[in-house]
């Protein structure tokens, strides 16, 4: 069953957001941390891309598909490759120069494992799938690297999470999603970019044993605008 977040902004907070140009963005934990935006919604557009016009009510969906990748390095700001394409298993990625590099993906179910080799290749994913909530890497490349994670979200495949540690050669590296959720609006972020931190003016949504949940953000529409869960 997917798990689904409705979130409503009120009018007045609306018009003043879209006026300063502020994004509705999204992460999801892995491993205890928040590193990367899964998604940003645009409440208006800029030179290099068309508006995308946010109405007062957005939905946002997800279920329990991954992918996994290696990526040379955890630099907060820069933006990872976008989506993958789920019908090549591996695939090799060819991105652009001003993206961080990113290598073979290989698709998971939880409780499997997999091995990146010598030769950077990533094999694919083995064992039985369980209700551990974890997935394993094993790094046996030259190098140390970070490992990320991909999941869909209104269907669309995008990062929701780089390891801000390397993983040593040699080493195992467990990778635990949760569902669990921070939201917030932000001028300046990206979807699918590197974070460090999260803005204290996010609202963190918790779905331990539920998988609906609502949250608005309210206001005068003067920038005061505060997050509440509806109950």
């Amino acid at each position: 069953m997917p798990y689904t977040l409705r979130v409503t902004i009120n009018p007045p907070e609306l018009g003043w957001l879209v006026e300063n140009q502020f994004k509705l963005c999204i992460s999801r934990e892995t491993n205890g941390e928040y590193t990367a935006i899964w998604r940003c919604k645009e409440l208006a557009g800029n030179i290099s891309r068309p508006a995308i016009l946010i109405t007062e009510i957005q939905s946002f969906f997800w279920d329990e598909d991954f992918s996994a990748f290696w990526s040379r390095e955890f630099r907060s700001g820069q933006r990872v490759e976008e989506g993958c394409n789920p019908s090549v298993l591996p695939m090799v990625r060819v991105v652009p120069s001003a993206l961080v590099a990113i290598s073979l993906t290989i698709y998971w179910i939880l409780g499997q494992s997999a091995v990146i080799n010598l030769n950077s290749s990533m094999d694919p994913a083995t064992g039985e799938p369980d209700n551990s909530g974890k997935f394993t890497i094993i790094n046996k490349y030259q190098g140390a690297l970070h490992i990320g994670l991909k999941s869909k979200l209104n269907g669309e495949w995008g990062v929701c999470y780089v390891s801000s540690k390397e993983v040593p050669n040699d080493a195992e590296a467990t990778l635990t999603p949760r569902t669990t959720i921070q939201v917030w609006l932000e001028q300046m972020a990206q979807s699918h970019s590197m974070i460090s931190s999260i803005p204290s003016s996010a609202i963190k949504v918790d779905y331990d044993g539920a998988v609906e949940h609502s949250i608005t953000f309210t206001g005068t529409g003067k920038g005061d605008g505060k997050w509440e869960k509806e109950m």
